[in-house]
């Protein structure tokens, strides 16, 4: 899945370290200005949320 959109407006985007079933998402993003970004370490997920104000 590289993007979803909600019914009440809400769209948001991913993107992937590998674009196969085992890729990993690297950054995520809505179209309400909200981003996160995502590091693995030994498998296990940190994220990272930014907030921009574009």
């Amino acid at each position: 899945m590289i993007a979803h959109k909600q019914p009440e407006g809400l769209e948001s985007y991913y993107e992937y370290d590998e674009y196969i079933p085992k890729g990993k998402v690297e950054k995520s993003w809505n179209n309400r200005d909200e981003s996160w970004s995502f590091e693995y370490e030994i498998g296990l997920p940190h994220h990272r949320k930014v907030l921009s104000n574009s």
